[in-house]
């Protein structure tokens, strides 16, 4: 049976600037990544399982508002989470203005 996953949609209003730019960097393969998923026009697809990320990658390294964004997916259900900057915020996750 093949496997099917779901995809938490969140507003990138939820990672702040610096993050959004590291995504940027990292998934369009200009810098170190530490989690795997690909940069869309309009924001960043993101896999949310802890044993998938690209490096060894401590709290310290991982950005706070990205971690707390992969810990709401995980807590969801959520293998992905499709960052886009046309979703609506949810209340549960900081947002940053940018």
């Amino acid at each position: 049976m093949a496997r099917i996953d779901q995809i938490l949609h969140l507003s990138t209003g939820h990672l702040t600037a610096e993050t959004a730019d590291f995504l940027h960097d990292s998934l369009g393969g200009d810098g170190p990544a530490i989690v795997s998923g690909f940069v869309r026009e309009c924001g960043f697809v993101v896999y949310t399982d802890p044993d998938h990320l690209l490096s060894s990658t401590s709290d310290t390294q991982m950005p706070e508002d990205l971690r707390y964004a992969l810990q709401y997916g995980q807590a969801h259900i959520c293998a992905w989470i499709m960052f886009d900057r046309d979703e609506e915020p949810v209340t549960d996750l900081p947002l940053y203005e940018w």
